[in-house]
């Protein structure tokens, strides 16, 4: 799994090709935790995650996360 950092809280994430021609949901994720986790301090850690996918990635362009801090 790898990010690119586009600013102070802005991610890019790639997805490698997969057979079924879209982008597996559990790296969405993966990668969004990992851009979170970037943004505060080792001692916090996830307790849980939970997500809805509304419609399928494609492979054409990157992802892209934007991290809100609280």
């Amino acid at each position: 799994m790898f990010l690119e950092q586009h600013g102070p809280d802005t991610y890019v994430g790639v997805s490698p090709e997969y057979m079924w021609g879209r982008i597996y949901g559990g790296q969405v994720i993966a990668q969004g935790l990992w851009a979170a986790f970037q943004t505060v301090d080792e001692r916090f850690v996830p307790h849980s995650v939970h997500a809805y996918f509304i419609r399928g990635g494609t492979l054409d362009e990157p992802v892209r996360y934007e991290v809100d801090r609280l």
